[in-house]
């Protein structure tokens, strides 16, 4: 089993290697199912697939059908995958982008901010991904008009961009403005 492949499958939830067949299947550490490593990586194609599916559906301009495969695909990799998984922040970070394009900034905002909690899990609390992530969480809660959310989020935003992009980028100019609006 590769190297990635095998980080990518220890993130399971519940789900460890099993002593005895080590390589050969995943132990349920809540309940002793077992399941053997070829049905793991069989699902977990099935969630990139759909995950795709879904893209692709709104850059053809139908957040409605992406929404639609998206939940479908969230109830199953929430069976076998922690919401810290990469593959759970790409899914809730394509979801968050379905309810923003369809302007529906609160359920936008809420599944970006699990998409954030994956990405921070995987890459970091000061990173650079994270940074990009809150960005965009601090934009949505301000074109939702929630006020407090998007204070909150702001200086946290603000702090990762000036240690990655310095304090003369574009994107805290934007920040700034936000938070005059928002204070004014």
């Amino acid at each position: 089993m590769g190297v990635m492949l095998t980080s990518v499958l220890l993130t399971l939830c519940n789900f460890q290697n099993s002593s005895e067949d080590r390589g050969l299947g995943f132990l349920c550490s809540s309940c002793g199912h077992r399941v053997p490593s070829s049905e793991v990586n069989h699902k977990l194609q099935e969630i990139r697939v759909d995950l795709e599916k879904a893209v692709d559906l709104m850059e053809r301009d139908r957040p409605d059908e992406a929404l639609s495969l998206l939940k479908r695909t969230q109830c199953q990799s929430g069976l076998i995958l922690a919401e810290t998984h990469p593959l759970q922040g790409e899914l809730a970070d394509a979801t968050a982008r379905a309810y923003a394009t369809m302007g529906d900034w609160n359920n936008a905002a809420s599944h970006l901010e699990r998409s954030s909690a994956a990405i921070g899990s995987q890459y970091g609390a000061d990173s650079i991904e994270l940074s990009r992530q809150l960005f965009k969480l601090a934009q949505l809660h301000f074109n939702g008009g929630a006020r407090g959310p998007a204070l909150s989020v702001i200086p946290e935003v603000r702090r990762l961009l000036c240690l990655h992009c310095g304090p003369q980028c574009p994107e805290l100019q934007e920040l700034q403005a936000m938070e005059d609006c928002l204070r004014g």
